[in-house]
């Protein structure tokens, strides 16, 4: 009788460790869950992230940088530049935080998703 209840012990602890080696294989795949096109835009967009300069550097104003009107023209191209750049680098960083599931999905990041996706 103790032999008996003794194996079933046994059986019922080796369940116990099949069952958590199962569930800590789930958590280790946590990626697989995701679509491959999830992944391949949360590398690429990654990339993009850590290829991107973080700000462009204005150009240096002087006195007679000033009276020139193709200065002035380069000096606005360059800070709506700088504005683009910040604008993309939020919409990118946006696109990493959805795909870790760290962040929601709104309308805006649904259309910008499909479209690097295409």
């Amino acid at each position: 009788m103790m032999s008996k209840m003794l194996k079933m012990q046994m059986l019922e602890d080796e369940d116990d460790l099949a069952y958590e080696t199962e569930t800590k294989q789930r958590t280790a795949s946590t990626s697989d869950n995701q679509p491959a096109w999830m992944r391949t835009i949360h590398t690429t967009a990654f990339n993009w992230l850590q290829l991107i300069p973080q700000v462009v550097n204005p150009l240096k104003r002087t006195v007679e940088n000033i009276k020139d009107p193709l200065f002035r023209f380069f000096e606005r191209e360059v800070k709506m530049g700088g504005k683009m750049l910040q604008e993309i680098r939020q919409d990118l960083t946006d696109v990493v935080q959805v795909c870790e599931g760290k962040k929601k999905q709104t309308n805006d990041l649904r259309t910008l998703i499909n479209d690097l996706v295409k």
